[in-house]
């Protein structure tokens, strides 16, 4: 919970240099507003709260020293709430002292107030009394110092709200008579574990209430039955006036007892609750302890309540005392002077009371809370007693406050409580159940029994109630508009109609199936015969035209027949004279489509080709050397017994067309288009050191595609530099791709499209594409390859996927196996004096093929296998499982003169030799 909502919205919203003027921070910092432990509570914005409260003050005319003075209070009482009490003897008696460093404190609390530090101090620690005109000046200690300072922060904050509250009438009011509607809330009935004074309290306005609400309902009962002209016993109720004797009525009343054990200097709370027994013990509504416990009980309406008398005198007290009042009224600001000043109503005539001995005036008698409380009370009585009320009763559902949450014990006691259960037995007494006769007759129509019911609506109501059985006469009568019934009366006649409807209900319901059968069966018969007429009719069109259909696929087939037989003629020729011209063209060297003798290549591979001797056998020197008649053919049954399995080639290829590479990755000024001659410039953008070679090799692509004056020895020569240069050199591979993609489109030329995509093979058997690449390669191999080769170079990308690439370049093997578009396989002995031929690919390794090998022998789930390679002089090497076994072939036949070549254009990252 939290304390009044203006000292957070004032904390939360005053201005900056406000709050510094009136020493302010956060609620966090005060007394009187962390008790609660909570300074901000959901769906309350105290910011627009107080913008609110300055404007409806701005509204009412309230001046800025009015508003200044209003807020000066609010923070001295928030100062004043910090102000602690220590031990502190005085004159060997006990006393207390403002706590030690608190005296800034203690001068702001003065400043806001307009009184002297010193003087405030004083008079919260000290008592003073006048006492037969002498003052005597009485130390506190800490708890009576905290009581003191406690009495004078609600007497400021009431004063003050008083104040508020007379100002604005005083605004409002325009002396004239105007009609009003009055709002009073207050708290419900109040019983805990430990009941004080502020429950008796409570309970005694309680109890008021409760009895003027059960004589305004007795009284509307009466009026309603006189006016239906209803004959009615008289009414009994319990009558609580006992109740509010015990507590108020002069002279014994508790209040009264209460009032003048006050008066006494040395009253105790245990001479008033003495005084209440003796004078209360046997009253009906007083509760008498059995044992010596300082508390007494009263039967109130709603339950009984025990009090614990403690503190009763000085809550009842609870006033600031006079030296302290004198101190407040002495203040230099007006507005605090205006608050604490003595009110005419309740000063005691202090000309009558005089010294018996001396002329000094005696100490004022000032109302005790319960005598201020009695009579607050009897005026709000008297204020309601003149108007026309309403009541409205809240109930909380559960204490946590949450939704969907229902406390049946919790509601009872509050139903209780606010006095439910006693308008409910004045209610039951009479005739709780009214009607109007329109209502009635409407409702329970289906109750009367006869052909016509009477015309008039009175005697319809009577007629009704006179059918039902079990219905005494004298449970029900019938007014001038409305009728009249007990509870079991519309018991019963809801029990009678609910038996009628069912009947009626049942009727109705056979007669309304017996309506939906029938026509739901008329609807099924109608729609069965259309669905058959649709039926035979769909039928029928679909055998004729299934007919038609026959004899256009018969005649189309037919007409078809000849027309194929002449084209399959014809492209069987057309197949012919490609391949005689293609090998007319290859016997004569005509596979130039341009002069390419002239175009520059590399200095170290043109001496290289100068080299070569014998122009048949190529470069010599070779540790082993694979002749022709060391290669033959085999069936193809034979390397089909291990054939590699290869992934699925991706769906998403077809939408990789190398055109969309090229306008990609292409530099400017590089087109897709044949080049007879030299390239101006690479076709993907390189360093300009790996520029001018990529240029150079294009030079060697379009003399191995080109040069007619290329011998065997030198093609081969050619083939492994360009592709050995793709090996070493990663950056140069996609050049040489594009490379060859540019001169294998649209090449005039088959016999030298056919040796680009030779070139293309070899390429791929030992190094793959960039990622970037891969995929507009193989859609461009896929479709545009060169007859078998697009096969070959799908197997190629598809097998190379994830694989380190090969560290030489292609086997003899290989490039015969390539210049004839078919597989290759390796005959591999076997102890025993066996062999087997075992299908492989460029990516072969040693421990695939010793697998399949050990496969071809029985050996079941083969894995860990390996060969070993012997050259046929006497050396044989065990290869590693991960080796490529022709890129290990590749390497025993690369001749000396080439391996000086090819280590110019060796990285520091790559390793060359055996």
């Amino acid at each position: 919970e939290r304390n009044y909502h203006v000292f957070y919205e004032m904390l939360e919203a005053l201005p900056s240099e406000h709050k510094e003027k009136l020493v302010l921070s956060q609620p966090q910092d005060y007394f009187y507003l962390n008790q609660g432990g909570v300074s901000r509570i959901e769906n309350k914005d105290d910011v627009s709260d107080f913008d609110k409260l300055s404007g409806a003050m701005e509204v009412l005319g309230f001046s800025g020293p009015e508003q200044e003075s209003i807020f000066r209070v609010l923070a001295a009482i928030l100062h004043l709430g910090n102000m602690r009490f220590e031990p502190h003897a005085v004159g060997g008696m006990e006393g207390s002292k403002v706590a030690d460093g608190l005296g800034e404190l203690v001068g702001i609390v003065a400043g806001m107030l307009g009184v002297g530090p010193e003087g405030l101090s004083d008079k919260l620690t000290n008592k003073s009394q006048v006492t037969r005109g002498e003052e005597i000046v009485t130390p506190l200690p800490p708890s009576m110092a905290q009581d003191a300072r406690d009495a004078l922060s609600k007497a400021l904050y009431a004063n003050m709200f008083a104040w508020l509250v007379d100002r604005i009438n005083s605004i409002i009011d325009q002396n004239r008579k105007v009609h009003s509607i009055g709002i009073l809330d207050i708290f419900g009935f109040e019983q805990f574990e430990i009941n004080s004074f502020e429950q008796l309290c409570i309970n005694f306005a309680n109890e008021n209430l409760q009895y003027y609400f059960n004589h305004h309902i007795f009284m509307l009962e009466q009026e309603i039955y006189t006016k239906e002209g209803i004959d009615w016993s008289k009414i009994e109720f319990n009558d609580n006036q006992p109740c509010l004797d015990l507590i108020v009525k002069k002279p014994a009343g508790l209040f009264h007892l209460l009032n003048d054990e006050s008066a006494f200097a040395k009253g105790s709370d245990e001479g008033f609750l003495n005084k209440a027994n003796s004078q209360h013990g046997s009253h009906k509504y007083y509760l008498k302890p059995k044992t010596r416990d300082s508390k007494f009980g009263v039967r109130h309406y709603a339950a009984n309540v025990w009090y614990l008398t403690e503190g009763f005198l000085e809550k009842n007290r609870d006033q600031v005392r006079d030296d302290l009042r004198d101190l407040m009224t002495s203040s230099s600001k007006p507005f605090v002077r205006s608050l604490l000043a003595d009110a005419p109503a309740v000063e005691a005539n202090d000309t009558k009371k005089k010294k018996r001995g001396g002329g000094k005036p005696q100490a004022r008698r000032r109302p005790t809370l319960a005598a201020i409380f009695a009579a607050s009370l009897t005026a709000l009585i008297d204020t309601m007693s003149k108007c026309y009320p309403y009541f409205v009763r809240c109930i909380k559902p559960n204490e946590q406050k949450r939704p969907g949450m229902f406390e049946a014990e919790m509601v009872l006691a509050q139903l209780r409580y606010s006095g439910m259960m006693e308008t409910i037995n004045i209610r039951r007494k009479g005739y709780p159940v009214r009607a109007e006769y329109t209502t009635f007759n409407f409702r329970y129509r289906a109750l009367h029994k006869g052909a016509t019911p009477p015309s008039e609506a009175k005697a319809a109501a009577a007629a009704i109630l006179r059918a039902v059985e079990g219905i005494a006469d004298d449970e029900w009568q019938v007014g001038k508009t409305k009728v009249f019934m007990r509870e079991k009366v519309e018991l019963r006649l809801e029990e009678a109609r609910n038996a009628s409807l069912q009947d009626i209900v049942v009727i109705l319901q056979k007669n309304l199936r017996r309506w939906r059968c029938r026509a739901r069966y008329l609807a099924i018969k109608r729609a069965n015969l259309v669905m058959q007429s649709y039926t035979r009719m769909w039928l029928g069109r679909n055998i004729a035209q299934q007919r038609y259909d026959n004899i256009v696929t018969i005649q189309a087939l037919w007409r078809m027949r000849k027309p194929r037989q002449e084209y399959l003629v014809m492209r069987e020729e057309r197949r012919k004279e490609r391949e005689s011209e293609r090998e007319r063209l290859r016997a004569a060297g005509e596979r130039s489509v341009g002069d390419v003798s002239s175009l520059a290549m590399p200095s170290d591979l043109t001496k290289l080709l100068e080299s070569i001797k014998n122009v048949e056998l190529g470069l010599e020197g070779a540790v082993f050397k694979a002749m022709g008649h060391h290669l033959k053919s085999v069936d193809e049954t034979v390397w089909r017994q291990s054939e590699i399995v290869l992934p699925q080639i991706a769906d998403d290829v077809a939408g990789y067309a190398f055109s969309k590479y090229v306008s990609g990755y292409f530099q400017p000024g590089s087109d897709w288009s044949f080049c007879r001659g030299s390239l101006p410039q690479p076709k993907l953008k390189l360093k300009p050191e790996l520029a001018a070679e990529a240029l150079l090799v294009f030079g060697a692509i379009q003399r191995f595609m080109g040069d007619p004056d290329m011998t065997h020895g030198k093609e081969e020569a050619l083939a492994v530099y360009i592709v050995q240069r793709g090996v070493l050199n990663p950056d140069l591979r996609d050049e040489i791709f594009c490379q060859l993609c540019n001169q294998t489109w649209l090449n005039p030329n088959d016999v030298n499209a056919e040796r680009g995509w030779l070139l293309m093979t070899l390429c791929l058997s030992c190094f793959s594409p960039s990622d970037s690449l891969y995929k507009y390669l193989l859609c461009y191999a896929s479709t545009h390859g060169f007859e078998a080769y697009r096969a070959i170079c799908q197997h190629q990308l598809l097998r190379q996927a994830g694989r380190e690439p090969r560290r030489y370049g292609p086997s003899k093997l290989e490039q015969v196996a390539a210049s004839k578009r078919c597989p290759l396989a390796l005959e591999v002995a076997v102890p025993g004096g066996q062999s087997k031929m075992v299908h492989v690919d460029a990516y072969t390794t040693a421990s695939e093929l010793g697998n399949a090998v050990a496969a071809q022998l029985g050996v079941k789930g083969a894995c860990g296998w390996t060969v070993s390679f012997d050259d046929g002089k006497n050396t044989v090497v065990d290869l590693e499982a991960g080796v490529y076994v022709l890129d290990f072939v590749a390497m025993q036949e690369v001749p000396p003169a080439l391996k000086s070549v090819l280590k110019k254009h060796v990285r520091k990252d790559v390793v060359l030799g055996g």
